[in-house]
């Protein structure tokens, strides 16, 4: 059984278009698989997605699973303002900022997600072009299950880091929320061997050494979504033409993944 969540870029005028069909619900005993159709065209330049009020995620990620930890170098390209309100989860403490400074605030860019939330004010540093926050925590958000009314449904979490896997989105506040929702953003994923993790846009590299796996996966156009998906899965991988399939299974299967 399985269950699609289809995301589709809205940039329609983009010249290079990803659709993105994951599944968003989440169960450690289901085979998820993941289809994500790349089509390569002319690539725009990287300095288009920081147009208008999209905000830029240049984001090293190492995740540890067996401690439901995550932690974050998030360098980011905000839309030129000196002072922004921004929305964190609760679990995620940070470290240090360069580039700006960053205060508690009663308020902030998210008020109702599924999950705990810190608020904050940045103030960015008047010759930076660039902020930088290094943040750290745990999330690890149990797994609901439908209710009665639902029973067709799948059981659902807002957000999870476990050896069973990893499911992150902005229902997870595992990224700043600022109140400019439009995000383009480069992941690069640090993962223990033997997983691989699956995000929107393009998978740009993948390389492993020793006990560690690292995944780099890169949207430049405005998305209103950071999805990290990880797990111990089988890539398949099928190409025609401009068109590239990617196929995650937690088992192998040639006939299901064709």
């Amino acid at each position: 059984m399985s269950e699609k969540y289809n995301k589709t870029d809205q940039s329609n005028q983009a010249r290079q278009s990803t659709t993105l069909n994951m599944y968003k619900k989440y169960h450690p005993n289901l085979i998820i698989v993941f289809a994500l159709i790349v089509l390569l065209f002319l690539v725009q330049p990287v300095q288009a997605s920081f147009g208008g009020d999209a905000v830029f995620h240049d984001m090293d990620i190492v995740l540890f699973p067996d401690r439901n930890e995550i932690q974050v170098k998030d360098q980011i390209r905000l839309p030129r303002l000196k002072q922004l309100k921004f929305s964190l989860h609760a679990h995620l403490t940070i470290d240090s900022v360069e580039g700006g400074e960053v205060a508690p605030s009663p308020l902030g860019a998210m008020e109702r997600l599924p999950v705990p939330l810190k608020h904050y004010t940045l103030t960015v540093a008047p010759s930076a072009e660039l902020v930088t926050l290094h943040y750290s925590g745990k999330i690890n958000h149990a797994v609901m299950e439908p209710g009665q009314e639902y029973a067709r449904s799948f059981s659902y979490t807002p957000g999870v880091i476990s050896e069973e896997g990893v499911f992150l989105a902005n229902s997870t506040a595992w990224y700043p929320q600022f109140e400019h929702p439009m995000v383009s953003f480069r992941l690069n994923i640090n993962l223990p061997a033997g997983w691989d993790a699956v995000s929107q846009g393009r998978l740009i590299n993948v390389q492993q050494d020793g006990q560690q796996r690292a995944a780099v996966w890169e949207e430049l156009h405005p998305q209103d979504d950071i999805y990290l998906v990880a797990g111990r899965f089988q890539r398949y991988v099928q190409s025609a033409g401009a068109v590239e399939a990617l196929v995650y299974l937690r088992e192998a299967d040639d006939a299901l993944a064709k």
